[in-house]
């Protein structure tokens, strides 16, 4: 581990790169959901403009949460939605009260708009205390390096470095350990995770530990995974969580 990055600095990449990825994922469902309250709108006879506008709005601050997040586009992007969720639950009630076929699918689509929206106005103070502190671009390609170097790491031959697979699709993790932290990198993509001793914690699942390997649930931090770990990696994790120094494995 680069001892020249102190944890605090890898957090606050982690959180930062994490916020970024999450709300360019609702950026992306506004947009989608913009496109289909455009379509509903115009294709309703006559035609809904409250609606097609509403859809136009929601479009525009998908696209802004993706292009570029802040605070304030969250807000934005998360009231455009409500205001679409409850034009689509309030006009399918509506409609009922007036006699007209009922429309379930409208209805279902506007409760979930609204949820969703609540759900990321709730989100909000982690997503601004992300983008409060933001880190520098010099300090976000230190911590990619330090990143870079882990993702290529081999656990054989290493002391402090750890594999398992996550997921349903099992996919490649690893993890270097050190003394006062860990740092958990997603082999295929960008993600990766900041723990210590005291935020870091591995369950195991009932009955389900086979030929010397685990299948568990990882926390790291908020951050929950379903892992299968293999014997001397979980070896090495078990020594690190009770502070033991780990050792250079002897040459086969």
């Amino acid at each position: 581990m680069d001892r020249s990055v102190p944890t605090s600095k890898l957090q606050r990449v982690a959180d930062y790169r994490a916020a970024r990825r999450t709300l360019r994922l609702t950026g992306t469902w506004s947009v989608l959901f913009g496109v289909i309250s455009i379509m509903a709108g115009c294709l309703w006879l006559p035609v809904d403009w409250v609606l097609t506008v509403l859809g136009v709005a929601l479009m525009g601050t998908g696209g802004w949460n993706f292009m570029a997040p802040r605070p304030t586009s969250i807000v934005v992007d998360a009231v455009t939605l409500l205001l679409v969720g409850a034009y689509n639950l309030v006009g399918a009630v509506l409609a009922l009260m007036d006699g007209l076929p009922p429309s379930a699918g409208r209805a279902i689509l506007g409760a979930l708009q609204i949820a969703w929206s609540v759900r990321r106005l709730g989100n909000l103070k982690q997503f601004a205390s992300a983008f409060l502190e933001r880190p520098t671009d010099a300090e976000i390609r230190e911590i990619e390096e330090t990143v870079s170097t882990i993702r290529k790491a081999g656990a054989k031959g290493s002391a402090d470095v750890i594999e398992f697979t996550a997921g349903v699709a099992r996919r490649a993790w690893k993890a270097r350990l050190a003394a006062d932290q860990a740092v958990f990198v997603a082999v295929a993509t960008s993600e990766f995770l900041v723990g210590t001793p005291a935020t870091v914690a591995l369950a195991p699942r009932a009955n389900e530990q086979h030929g010397g390997a685990l299948h568990g649930e990882l926390s790291v931090g908020g951050t929950r995974l379903k892992i299968t770990i293999g014997p001397e990696s979980l070896s090495r994790f078990e020594q690190w969580r009770m502070g033991t120094p780990l050792h250079k494995p002897a040459a086969a």
